[in-house]
């Protein structure tokens, strides 16, 4: 009974984060993206304090873009930004942003995401781009 008991508490445990991570890794290599980011997502649902959740969610915004699903990785992109604020992730997902507000033709919302990445994240190797981005659209 103890062994049956113990073998449904090993089985029914999470896996990992990093396994989980690795299983997301592949299927992306392989061209799996829908399922890759649901992969990456998953495992930011059930670990979101895991070292691993912010590279999850870029990694899923990633592949939603690569996929063709714009609105999917900028619900995503926000998700990182809100979540994980002084993620290593967060001010490429905040560019990313502004390109995409960009292209969507809402200045506003572009400038508004380019000068909260300048004033936010001053070490950021997207803040001179992103400073210049709002310059030319204040114009």
């Amino acid at each position: 009974m103890q062994l049956v008991l113990l073998f449904a508490l090993v089985s029914s445990a999470a896996p990992p984060p990093a396994l989980v991570f690795r299983e997301a890794q592949e299927l992306m290599e392989d061209g799996y993206l829908e399922a890759a980011a649901a992969k990456f997502v998953e495992l930011v649902g059930a670990n979101p304090k895991s070292d691993l959740a912010d590279v999850a969610l870029s990694s899923a915004a990633l592949c939603h873009d690569r996929a063709g699903r714009p609105e999917l990785a900028k619900r995503v992109y926000e998700r990182l930004v809100v979540e994980y604020p002084a993620s290593r992730f967060a001010d490429t997902a905040l560019f990313r942003l502004a390109m995409m507000a960009e292209h969507e033709r809402d200045f506003d919302a572009a400038i508004l995401r380019y000068l909260q990445l300048v004033k936010g994240y001053p070490a950021s190797k997207e803040r001179a781009a992103a400073a210049y981005n709002a310059a030319l659209l204040f114009e």
